[in-house]
This record gives C-alpha cells, structure tokens and sequence, in this order.
C-alpha cells in the first residue's frame, strides 16, 4: 500500500506491481501528481503550479519509459539579477533561520551542489516537460488503474502485532512580446524583491509565452497577509521591474498558493528545523517495523 499518489507514492507502487504484488494507491487529493498539478485548457495550453523542472541531478526521471519528450528551457540571452545581500530562502520556502544547517548542507550535496540546485543551465532547471509537470504522474497512473483511490486523505496508520490498519476518510503569454532586442531570456533573481525568482517555463512549440514567479519563505507569510489587490499589484509592479512596464500588463495572471493546499501545505521541498538532524538523524534510514 502506498500512501500518497504522488511521484514518490506512483514509483513505488509501479515497482510493487512490476513485481507482481497487488497494490493499493490512497491520494488525499482527487488528482496524481503531488507538488506537480497541471491545469490544461480548451486552446490546447497549460500551466504549471507546483514542481515543474527536471534537472541533471534526475536521470531516472529521463527514461523515456512513456515516451513523453522533454525540452530545455530557455536559456538564450542574458538574466536579470537585482541582489543586495544573499539569502537561500527559495530553496526551502523558509527563512534561514527555519532550517537546520545540517540539513542545508545535506540538501544540496544530494542535489550536487548550491550551484546546480540554484541554476538552469546543468541545473536543477535545466530542463520542463512537455504537457506539464504532471504529464509523468499521469502516465504512471493510467498504467496503475484502479489500484489508486482518489479523496481518501490517511489521517492514521495503527501497526499492531502482525496487522497494519489504515484510518482514512472515504468521501470524500505576454501582448505586446518582449523586444527581442533586450537580449533577456525571461529569468529575474531578486532576494529583495517578493519574488525571489521569475522563470521562462513557455511550452516548447513557442504558442505563447508564460513566466512563473517564486514567491517564498518569509515573503511568502507577507504576501499572504495582503488584500488581492495589493498583491495582484505588487506582481505586476516587479514583473515591469524586470523586464519592462509592457510586461506590467499580461493577457493573463493567475497567482496560486501551494500553503493553502490541504494536502500539500507548501513547497518547494520538505525541510528539517535545527535541531532534527542532530537529535533524530539516526532514525532517518531505519525501517519502521
């Protein structure tokens, strides 16, 4: 049985069933995918909320076991970096002072290095999936079927004696383009800024453009303190601080909030307050019995 439809919880019980095991798929949520939800339209477009990069540091996530390509996002041109002072918020969605040193350190030495996690090119957002960062997800369903039963959030797990009982409940593109001519390939690195970090995450047949902007940690607990349209301001406000004021008026803004999401309750990544690694380290790869 599998906890959680999402990559973790799909790779696991594709393993199982490969093997010949029956299995069970219990998602809170009534969709795959996990971080990766991806919202597809009447005219054929989508957009990404949540994870939606694959990078060098994943080579299991590029077998093409389901034949769905992937293609490099844009890197051509030059960046934008509005910095004073440094910050790592964005790589946990939490102040520094939320997150355990050890844990940072562990962190990114899985991910290779600060650089690779930080970066696209070589990086951790080197590369997108074409038809959404849940394309995957859905394809590891569709081979799983019935064994994955959406809305049925696990609020308990009993392991007593030989029997393990589950508690759960059963219900349950921009106008005008940008100038060519500024040479800017669509990414913004601003810590001083609400959104820490603006990405080009266009679909690769180039229909139309679309950015998705980061905004996390402690500025993320302000933003949400706001009115709707204050924050609808500041987006656009910093969008034409980066890349000009005809970028301040887009054909379509959509702000989500992955804090409000009952059963994700945040991203990028899960992360360890100081203290963990140090007093529960030693428990991290030990199986439950």
């Amino acid at each position: 049985m599998a906890i959680g439809a999402g990559y973790a919880g799909l790779s696991v019980a594709k393993t199982l069933s490969e093997r010949g095991k029956s299995v069970l798929v219990l998602e809170a949520h009534d969709r795959v995918g996990g971080q990766a939800w991806t919202e597809h339209f009447e005219d054929g477009s989508y957009e990404d909320y949540g994870a939606m990069f694959l990078g060098v540091q994943q080579p299991n996530m590029h077998r093409l076991e389901f034949g769905i390509p992937i293609f490099d996002v844009n890197t051509k041109g030059n960046s934008v970096l509005n910095y004073r002072g440094q910050t790592f918020e964005l790589f946990w969605g939490l102040g520094t002072s939320q997150v355990s040193l050890l844990h940072a350190l562990w962190y990114c030495k899985s991910g290779f290095s600060f650089t690779v996690l930080g970066t696209i090119d070589e990086g951790a957002q080197k590369e997108l999936v074409v038809g959404g960062g849940q394309a995957i997800a859905h394809a590891l369903a569709k081979q799983l079927g019935d064994a994955i039963r959406y809305e049925e959030p696990v609020l308990q797990l009993d392991q007593r004696n030989e029997s393990h009982v589950l508690h759960h409940i059963l219900h349950v593109q921009f106008t005008p383009a940008l100038p060519p001519q500024k040479g800017l390939r669509g990414e913004v690195v601003s810590p001083d800024g609400y959104m820490g970090l603006i990405n080009d995450v266009s679909p690769h047949d180039g229909r139309y453009g679309m950015l998705v902007e980061f905004i996390a940690a402690t500025k993320a607990m302000e933003f949400l303190d706001m009115g709707e349209e204050q924050r609808r301001r500041i987006v656009l406000t910093e969008l034409g601080a980066g890349y000009g004021q005809e970028a301040a008026s887009p054909v379509k803004l959509k702000i989500h909030t992955m804090m409000q999401e009952k059963w994700s309750t945040g991203c990028p990544v899960a992360a360890s307050t100081p203290g963990t690694w140090t007093s529960m380290g030693h428990w991290i790869r030990k199986p439950v019995d």
